[in-house]
């Protein structure tokens, strides 16, 4: 009787012997991935949807020119914002048809912001990928000509994103009501 229970003991600590060893190989591939891996992939291009750059600019932005980067992830935040609302104002023209003048009037002004950071974004696109490429061809070249494009991007873009902001601040982005908020809500009237 006592053998058999030693062969039992043994059998218990090989496998939590084994489980030790996954989680130290689990957890040491995660470091890895972490410190090593997802560094090297950088910024992706899904995060620049209206920017017609290649991952590799975009990626050179990063690195390069990070202001110029999140400026850029900005605007398209600021897009997004803007898209949402000239689709919630198509809904409000498509159920009160008759009042489509006052609809249009906020959609004019929508679309003109829109335009202003489109526009920004171009001139961004057209301005660092030469720049990419002359700092990949020369590194010397491409680093006179961020010194002498870079300041004027970034003064347009914040130009812009701070105009697009002062329209977007006031747009009211309602969350989705949690059952518990509805509940309260039936239960006041």
């Amino acid at each position: 009787m006592r053998f058999g229970h030693h062969e039992h003991g043994n059998a218990v600590v090989l496998v939590i012997g084994f489980l030790l060893l996954l989680i130290g190989l689990g957890g040491g591939g995660f470091f890895v991935y972490q410190t090593k891996l997802q560094k090297q992939q950088g910024p992706t291009k899904a995060a620049l949807p209206h920017v017609n750059l290649t991952q590799d600019v975009i990626r050179f932005s990063f690195n390069t020119l990070p202001a110029l980067y999140n400026n850029m992830l900005e605007i398209e935040r600021e897009i997004a914002l803007i898209h949402t609302e000239l689709a919630r104002l198509e809904t409000l023209s498509s159920e009160y048809p008759q009042q489509k003048s006052i609809v249009h009037a906020e959609k004019v002004l929508w679309e003109k912001t829109l335009k202003d950071l489109f526009s920004v974004l171009q001139q961004i696109e057209k301005t660092i990928e030469p720049i990419y490429v002359a700092y990949s061809v020369n590194r010397e070249k491409g680093e006179e000509l961020m010194a002498a494009n870079t300041p004027d991007l970034l003064s347009a873009a914040e130009e812009v994103i701070a105009a697009a902001k002062t329209e977007t601040a006031r747009i009211q982005i309602e969350a989705p009501k949690t059952f518990m908020q509805k509940l309260k809500a039936k239960l006041k009237k």
